[in-house]
């Protein structure tokens, strides 16, 4: 018996209940031993319970509504935010891995990060060689590319807009119609690297290894933009072959 009483206090919904029906009870009696109690009293007083369960209804079933829809935003924002952090920090675990699956593993990575609308992806010092499913994101702008592997990759129509390319391999690679505005190439390895179209406007070139030295007038007949700008700021020097090694030239600032 004890413990019923104990659950039925622990409900609340059964203690407004209680309360209510003593309420009742309560004011009934009272009535009922009022002289001067008349039902006309009633209905006017439930006129008035009815408007202000009506208004305060209304104005509480908003407040309840924004205030669940705030929470299961913030809830939201929060879970987006957890996963953005876990992924970037699986990529971190691959850097430096040269290896199908390191790469494969980052491809998905990447993948999924663009999905929750993260934008600056950092793939320094990762090995993505001909990893073309990382390649066909469009917007790619401020992407750190820094030390990466991307020999033999196709880039077709990408904005790489400001974009971090120091040091990292493109050798054998295919950039088709990309936007290359104020990207940074430097000290990267461009031998055999095909630029269609492309454009270079602010682009840094400085000690970037390609395979020609007539590589900016093979820049021009591919039709690339900003290519003048280079060439009124780089030129193009041998250097000096080690035995067995491919012959190469670097972009200096004049």
């Amino acid at each position: 018996m004890k413990n019923k009483i104990r659950n039925l206090f622990n409900s609340k919904v059964n203690l407004f209940i209680l309360l209510a029906f003593l309420g009742i009870l309560i004011i009934i009696i009272l009535d009922l031993n009022d002289k001067d109690f008349n039902y006309h009293d009633i209905l006017v007083e439930l006129h008035g319970l009815i408007y202000d369960l009506f208004v305060f209804g209304i104005v509480l079933t908003i407040y309840e509504v924004n205030r669940e829809r705030k929470r299961e935003k913030e809830k939201l924002v929060q879970e987006v935010k957890e996963k953005i952090e876990r992924y970037q920090e699986e990529i971190n675990d691959f850097r430096f891995w040269h290896s199908e699956e390191a790469k494969f593993r980052i491809s998905g990575l990447v993948k999924r990060l663009t999905n929750l609308g993260f934008k600056k992806v950092n793939l320094s010092h990762c090995y993505l060689q001909n990893a073309n499913g990382v390649m066909s994101h469009e917007e790619m702008q401020e992407w750190n590319f820094s030390a990466a592997n991307l020999n033999d990759t196709l880039w077709i129509m990408n904005d790489c807009s400001n974009a971090q390319f120091y040091l990292t391999k493109l050798f054998q690679s295919s950039f088709r119609n990309v936007n290359l505005t104020n990207c940074k190439f430097d000290s990267a390895i461009l031998f055999d690297t095909q630029f269609r179209k492309c454009n270079f406007s602010g682009v840094s070139l400085e000690d970037a290894v390609v395979h020609t030295q007539d590589w900016f007038e093979e820049m021009n007949i591919n039709e690339n933009m900003g290519v003048e700008e280079l060439m009124n700021k780089y030129e193009i020097y041998e250097i000096p072959k080690v035995k067995n090694e491919i012959q190469g030239y670097k972009i200096v600032r004049k």
